[in-house]
């Protein structure tokens, strides 16, 4: 069940940037690991952390007068975002894992029961989702409550950043009072070292196994990065662009891909062969992740000092990320 398309409820305030650090480095130096669980579903093992967190006290929102709501334990399953918080940063995630993990949690009912000042955490692949219990009562947290809104956050972040932008953190805020205090933090650990395969023979291995029918155009242009010579406007030069390149550069750049099902990316716009609000809505998705990998794919693959590399090549490394996700991340990420 894909849910990149989950509505949002009740978002009430949006910040940007780092105006709180992540639940992890919050949860203090002196965190301990109070239990831990492993459940399956499907072919999946999925581990659950629970951990205290002493530096939850110094936070802000903490609740620190005992519950006057209820003495028993509260249950967490139906709960909505007030607020998101996103960190935005240069860096890709592979989302993909995010969704697989929401829809984990969700098929898995289960309930934790997270005791005040702890936080229970899971991880599948890159994405991690954390439960911040900030309250003095436990929360029965529902598997599939928290999925979703893990998920929500994901979606939030992506559809109100500029589609260039990308972020490897995002905050779900409760209402922050006795018996509804919580956060969810969803968030991706960066794999540090990423391998570009640019080989003749592999990149015609792989143009054959395509699955997008991702192309660049033939009259990209490569400019010498010691001349002089300003590219048209139209075009765009690699050797121009570096690791923090504009908006505009970028969206430049992206103007030179095209893709099948009669669609063309042409700079900020989108032509489509009919007119399909549907269409174009997934289309227009589509094409903020192209844009987002391509800044990825620069930043990591192709920004090498004196060094000019051929359509070909940069070719090679669009098909990579696009055609096949899981074998994608093993060809590319080590």
């Amino acid at each position: 069940m894909s849910l990149i398309a989950t509505s949002l409820c009740f978002v009430l305030l949006f910040f940007t940037a780092s105006a709180r650090p992540s639940m992890r480095d919050s949860c203090g130096a002196n965190a301990q690991v109070i239990s831990e669980k492993t459940l399956t579903h499907g072919n999946k093992e999925i581990k659950f952390v629970i951990t205290s967190c002493p530096g939850f006290a110094a936070l802000r929102n903490t609740t620190t007068n005992p519950s006057t709501v209820r003495k028993r334990q509260i249950s967490q399953c139906t709960d909505t975002c007030t607020a998101f918080e996103c960190n935005t940063t240069v860096v890709q995630p592979v989302v993909t894992d995010c969704e697989e993990l929401s829809d984990l949690l969700i098929g898995l009912s289960q309930i934790f029961a997270v005791p005040p000042q702890t936080m229970v955490h899971v991880t599948d692949g890159t994405c991690f989702y954390h439960y911040a219990n900030l309250d003095t009562i436990t929360y029965d947290v529902c598997s599939s409550g928290w999925g979703q809104l893990g998920q929500d956050v994901v979606n939030h972040c992506f559809t109100i950043l500029d589609p260039v932008a990308t972020f490897t953190a995002g905050l779900c805020l409760s209402p922050g009072i006795s018996g509804d205090n919580f956060i969810v933090d969803s968030h991706w650990e960066v794999i540090p070292h990423l391998k570009c395969h640019l080989e003749d023979d592999f990149y015609a291995t792989r143009v054959r196994q395509r699955r997008h029918n991702i192309e660049l155009r033939d009259d990209i242009e490569f400019d010498n990065p010691s001349s002089d010579k300003e590219s048209d406007s139209s075009m765009s030069s690699l050797s121009s662009l570096s690791p923090l390149s504009s908006a505009s550069s970028i969206a430049n750049v992206s103007s030179h891909i095209k893709l099948g099902d009669g669609m063309d990316w042409a700079g900020d716009g989108m032509v489509f062969d009919e007119d399909n609000e549907e269409e174009e809505e997934r289309h227009s998705q589509k094409m903020q992740a192209i844009r987002r990998h391509l800044n990825f794919i620069m930043t990591n693959c192709v920004l090498e000092p004196n060094t000019i590399h051929k359509p070909s090549q940069l070719h090679l490394i669009l098909v990579l990320y696009e055609d096949d996700d899981q074998m994608g991340r093993q060809l590319i990420f080590l």
